[in-house]
C-alpha cells in the first residue's frame, strides 16, 4: 500500500498548531452543575462572546423547544432551555469553529459526533442506576472521534483509505490506520486533548474508546466508556440525515442488535429505548444546527 512515511509527524506537527480551545469552552468544563449558581455562571460565560450568545438564541428559538414568542434574552433562553443544555450547544459550537465542517464527510463525521453526545445523554439521565455525569458523558461523546476530524484536516486522501476498508472499526481498522498513518485516531485525538488540557478522564476517553478490554467495574472511566461506547454503536447506523438509524428501525431489529450490548445500567426494552433514541436524534438536530451543518 502506497503510504505516506511523514505522515505522522504532519499529524503530530498538526496536533502542536492546533488553536486553542476558546476560553469559555475550557471554563465550561470545570463548572461544577450541582453549584446553586451555575445558572448565572453559565449566563456571564454565553453572555461575554457575542457568537456564543447568538448561538444559543438560534438554539432556544428552534421548534424543539415550541416557544410562542421569540427569545431575545440569554436569561430567557436559559430558561427555556436549560443552563446544561446551553452549555452542551456551546461547548459542540466551540469544538466546530476548531474544526469547521465543509464536506459530505466532515458533516457527516461531525453529526455522528453530536448523535453519540446527546445519544449517550439522553440515556444516562433516563437511567437512575447509571452513576455518571451527563455533562461529561455528553463532553466524551462530542470529543471521541476528535481524533478522526485531525486525520480528515491532514489527510483527507489517507482517512479516505483507511475508512473505506471497514464499515465498523476493528482491530485490522487500527492496525490499518497505524500502517498508513502511523497512529491511530484514538492516539491522535488523546494528543489533541492533552495539547487543550482537557481533564484527564477526557482524555483516557478518547484514548480508549476503542480498547477491547473495558469492563466498568474498573473504575469511572471505564464506566464512563462503557456508556458512550454503547451511544456510539446505537448510532453507528445513521451518520447522514438520510439514512435510517435504530431510531426509526424495528423493534425486533434493536431486539437483536441492541439490547445484547446494553450496559447493564441502562434498563430498556427496545420499545423504550427506540423513544428515547428518537428523543435524542431530535436533539441532535437543534446541535447540527446550532453548529451549522
Amino acid at each position: 500500500m502506497n503510504c505516506d512515511p511523514h505522515l505522522r509527524r504532519r499529524l503530530e506537527r498538526r496536533v502542536d498548531a492546533l488553536p486553542v480551545l476558546p476560553k469559555v469552552a475550557r471554563k465550561l468544563m470545570v463548572l461544577n452543575p450541582n453549584q446553586d449558581d451555575h445558572f448565572d455562571q453559565i449566563r456571564t460565560l454565553i453572555e461575554a462572546d457575542a457568537s456564543f450568545s447568538a448561538r444559543v438564541l438560534s438554539a432556544a428559538n428552534s421548534a424543539a423547544y415550541a416557544n410562542r414568542s421569540r427569545i431575545t434574552s440569554v436569561r430567557r433562553a436559559l430558561s427555556s432551555m436549560g443552563s446544561r443544555e446551553a452549555a452542551n450547544v456551546i461547548m459542540a459550537v466551540a469544538l466546530a469553529k476548531l474544526f469547521s465542517p465543509k464536506s459530505i464527510a466532515e458533516k457527516s463525521l461531525w453529526r455522528h459526533s453530536l448523535q453519540v453526545a446527546t445519544g449517550v445523554r439522553t440515556l444516562i439521565q433516563a437511567s437512575p442506576r447509571a452513576d455518571l455525569r451527563a455533562d461529561e458523558a455528553y463532553t466524551a461523546g462530542l470529543l471521541h472521534d476528535m481524533g478522526q476530524f485531525v486525520l480528515m484536516a491532514e489527510s483527507p486522501s489517507a482517512w479516505a483509505r483507511v475508512n473505506a476498508e471497514f464499515s465498523e472499526f476493528s482491530e485490522e481498522h487500527a492496525e490499518l490506520e497505524r500502517e498508513i498513518c502511523g497512529l491511530t485516531h484514538a492516539e491522535v485525538g488523546a494528543m489533541a486533548c492533552e495539547s487543550w488540557r482537557l481533564p484527564e478522564p477526557l482524555v483516557s476517553a478518547v484514548s480508549r474508546h476503542h480498547d477491547p478490554d473495558i469492563d466498568p467495574k474498573n473504575g469511572p472511566v471505564d464506566l464512563l466508556l462503557t456508556a458512550v461506547r454503547f451511544a456510539d454503536l446505537a448510532f453507528s447506523m445513521s451518520p447522514e440525515p438520510s439514512r435510517a438509524g435504530y431510531e426509526d428501525a424495528e423493534l425486533r431489529t434493536i431486539e437483536a442488535e441492541l439490547l445484547p450490548n446494553m450496559p447493564s445500567f441502562f434498563d430498556f426494552d427496545a420499545a423504550a429505548l427506540q423513544v428515547l433514541l428518537r428523543n435524542s436524534a431530535r436533539d441532535c438536530d437543534v446541535m447540527c444546527r446550532a453548529v451549522g451543518i
